[in-house]
């Protein structure tokens, strides 16, 4: 994909050096599952040479700003908690840090019953509420992250929508 990037934006691995890491977020050796970092003490400061990388695990701890968009709603509940304690690894403790992104939502948490996914199964969606909740007090101690989370409406023409459904 990095080479079609490069090629869609007329740059190359030099004048582009972004380090691709492909992987599968809930293995272990990508992710390793740890308690979150809540002090700088916690996290080592080592230099990393990015092109390196195999896996985000030396990455723990030294994120401050992570971008998660159309990613998490690809998953049950269940396993949207594991990816958010897992991407909750990753986040340094620095003060103004965040993950940030958009996804697949509900005004009530539960299933998008209006359109199955290509596999045949419902996508699980959160609300605001249940979204917060999901980050603080189950992946980071409650009362140490804030957490906003809004709603917004998107009318999609492209999904074939479950018949007697809007």
């Amino acid at each position: 994909y990095w080479n079609y990037g490069h090629e869609l934006f007329k740059s190359t691995a030099e004048t582009f050096p972004a380090a691709f890491i492909q992987g599968d977020a809930f293995d272990s050796g990508m992710i390793s599952p740890r308690e979150p970092f809540y002090s700088p003490e916690d996290a080592s400061f080592r230099e990393i040479p990015l092109r390196s990388l195999t896996s985000l695990n030396p990455l723990q701890g030294r994120l401050n700003v992570i971008h998660a968009s159309s990613f998490f709603h690809l998953f049950d509940e269940e396993g949207q908690l594991d990816l958010a304690r897992r991407v909750a690894t990753l986040l340094s403790p620095e003060r103004g840090s965040m993950i940030f992104g958009a996804h697949g939502g509900r005004a009530e948490k539960g299933f998008r019953t209006e359109a199955v996914s290509s596999s045949g199964r419902y996508m699980f969606c959160h609300s605001p509420e249940s979204w917060k909740a999901l980050w603080d007090g189950p992946v980071f101690k409650k009362g140490t992250v804030k957490v906003e989370a809004v709603l917004h409406q998107v009318i999609r023409k492209d999904i074939d929508l479950v018949p007697g459904t809007q």
